[in-house]
């Protein structure tokens, strides 16, 4: 199964669990998402007998994440390798992943398989002996029977000692230096850290060329739509048909010469586009917004007129209705 069906099967999955078919059913089936390592994972190091030792630390199908810990009595600096175990030859990738370097006295080292499936040894433990200071403390002696305060002063002192225990150790967490196989070297990581950087810079140049020229095909289309409909009556028929005439080469050029310009390109094509259609637009939007206004005017013209001529309003003067009928029919 590769990666796409994996994800595809993952998905369908937690759709399932998600949905109100499932959850509805009076004992819905228990099912529960687990990522596991697909490979056994070990750890090998040379012994106190000087001979290669080993042991499987993630077996295949080990829960992720996972954290192990190991105790290791080093009589001299020694090396853990993190390496695959029982490979396949179909499996095309070094055996070894990485090295940690291990001084003595560290005893517990801590393996953390982590969420994205990596191996790694984070600390190391150390014992060392607690320093404890000695100290010495004069104590004054109270002497019975004293018959003056001088005697008490020059009463004998006795000395207290803070003796050190041996057994008294305290732990400290290091972390240990690490090597990875077939890592970059520091140049050639700097080097890969500017081409990506490159790389992402000119990605996203790229992905803002495409939205503009999807933008100049949306405006041609539109345009040519409209000049053919409702801005026909707003334009010269002379100065639509020119522009009509460039809006199609402008299209044409897109599919040809303009497939991969630079943004720049784009963003000119457009704005020369909208110096023309931006007169038209304009002259539509503001009929638009006054025709309204043109009704509801005409609607109380009519309305006065009417008045003017009815019974109701027969007290006000011919004079004054004259002037009402002639602006209405003006």
């Amino acid at each position: 199964m590769n990666a796409s069906e994996s994800v595809a099967r993952g998905c369908a999955l937690q759709c399932a669990m998600l949905t109100a078919i499932l959850s509805s059913k009076s004992k819905p089936p228990k099912l529960v998402v687990c990522d596991i390592l697909p490979f056994s994972i070990s750890l090998a190091w040379i012994g106190a007998s000087g001979n290669q030792e080993s042991t499987t630390l993630f077996p295949k199908g080990t829960p992720i994440p996972s954290v192990e810990t190991l105790t290791f009595y080093p009589s001299e600096p020694t090396s853990v390798d993190v390496q695959y175990t029982h490979l396949t030859d179909e499996f095309q990738a070094p055996l070894k992943i990485s090295r940690y370097s291990i001084d003595p006295p560290q005893r517990e080292v801590k393996v953390r398989l982590t969420l994205n499936g990596i191996v790694v040894v984070e600390l190391a433990t150390v014992e060392e002996p607690k320093t404890v200071k000695e100290t010495n403390e004069s104590l004054p002696e109270f002497v019975y029977g004293a018959l003056i305060e001088e005697k008490a002063k020059k009463a004998t002192v006795k000395e207290l000692s803070v003796v050190e225990d041996p057994k008294t150790v305290k732990e400290t967490n290091v972390s240990l230096p690490e090597f990875v196989y077939g890592a970059l070297k520091e140049d050639e990581f700097k080097n890969a850290v500017v081409k990506e950087l490159s790389m992402t810079l000119q990605d996203s140049n790229n992905e803002k060329a495409k939205h503009m020229k999807t933008a100049i095909e949306t405006y041609v289309n539109n345009m040519q739509n409209k000049l053919r409909g409702v801005y026909a009556e707003y334009m010269i028929e002379s100065e639509r048909e020119a522009f009509l005439a460039n809006l199609q080469n402008v299209k044409d050029w897109l599919s040809k010469d303009g497939q991969d310009v630079p943004r720049e390109v784009y963003v000119k094509k457009l704005q020369e586009l909208q110096k023309v259609g931006g007169r038209v637009e304009k002259l539509y939007n503001e009929w638009v917004g006054t025709a309204p206004l043109i009704d509801k005017l005409q609607h109380w013209v009519n309305k006065y007129r009417v008045d003017a001529l009815s019974y109701k309003f027969r007290h006000i003067g011919e004079d004054m209705k004259k002037k009402v009928i002639i602006i209405s029919h003006s």
